[in-house]
């Protein structure tokens, strides 16, 4: 069978950087382009393993020294968990666009004779549709990650009743009402404030409304109590990161000022 050197090379060196690239955005890698390219020549020169009589499993632990390489050479190394990290992310990345660049072989076999069509065009189109899994699945990554993170577990006190829900921080939420901040809890979420409401105003990019909301005296976020808060009732039901109730920015903002005005209490009794 006839093997062309030079399309071996491209063709892992292309696809290293576009998986590099995925690394980088998905873990906020702070790297050159220059370091991507030379982690992708390593990648191109990786391809050639495969010309050589080798046992599988020196296959394979050449692979993966090599793989360790090609996250160093792009990523520097700063202590074995971050580079184990890239290398982990490396292995999940190359599975994924893999295994759609298979699919679409496998679907593009059934239309076209793959020995017929022109070479350069089918490397192109696996280039393509690789780059587009690689950068949706690492979008898709950034945001899940983005959404677990400011994910915290929220406790309200109502009529002597603790219940658990998910909060999220949304950095967009600084209402305030009575000069305390407002949580703001999804519509079907189940809570008997005994009708001791007020109507909260507030304004959003799309307009202005008021809510209907009630004071609790004991909210815990990620451990931490806050006393005084509003609760205002969404007037639609919200789907965010299955969350159950949105945090207010202002929550850390005010346990900040208390801890300061506790620090200066201290400072004036010495």
């Amino acid at each position: 069978m006839k093997v062309y050197l030079d399309y071996v090379f491209l063709i892992n060196f292309l696809f290293d950087f576009i998986l590099l690239l995925g690394i980088s955005i998905v873990l906020k890698r702070s790297t050159s382009k220059t370091r991507l390219l030379l982690g992708s020549f390593f990648g191109g020169i990786s391809g050639f393993l495969v010309l050589f009589d080798i046992s599988s499993i020196s296959f394979f632990l050449l692979k993966f020294l090599l793989g360790f390489l090609i996250v160093i050479v792009s990523f520097s190394y700063k202590n074995i968990r971050y580079t184990v990290n890239n290398f982990i992310y490396l292995v999940i990345l190359s599975i994924i666009m893999g295994g759609s660049l298979y699919l679409l072989n496998i679907n593009i076999s059934k239309v076209f004779d793959l020995y017929e069509m022109n070479r350069l065009v089918y490397i192109i189109l696996l280039l393509i549709v690789g780059l587009i899994v690689t950068l949706v699945y690492s979008k898709y990554i950034c945001i899940s990650r983005q959404g677990i993170i400011n994910k915290y577990k929220t406790i309200i006190y109502v009529n002597n009743r603790a219940i658990s829900l998910i909060g999220y921080l949304d950095t967009g939420n600084n209402l305030i009402y009575n000069n305390r901040p407002v949580l703001i809890i999804n519509k079907d979420i189940d809570i008997d404030f005994d009708n001791k409401f007020v109507f909260i105003p507030f304004v959003t990019v799309g307009g202005s409304g008021v809510m209907k909301g009630f004071l609790v005296e004991d909210v815990i976020v990620n451990n931490k109590l806050y006393k005084n808060v509003y609760i205002g009732i969404s007037n639609d039901k919200f789907c965010l990161y299955d969350a159950d109730i949105i945090l207010n920015v202002n929550l850390w903002e005010d346990n900040d000022e208390e801890i300061n005005k506790k620090d200066n209490s201290e400072v004036k009794e010495k």
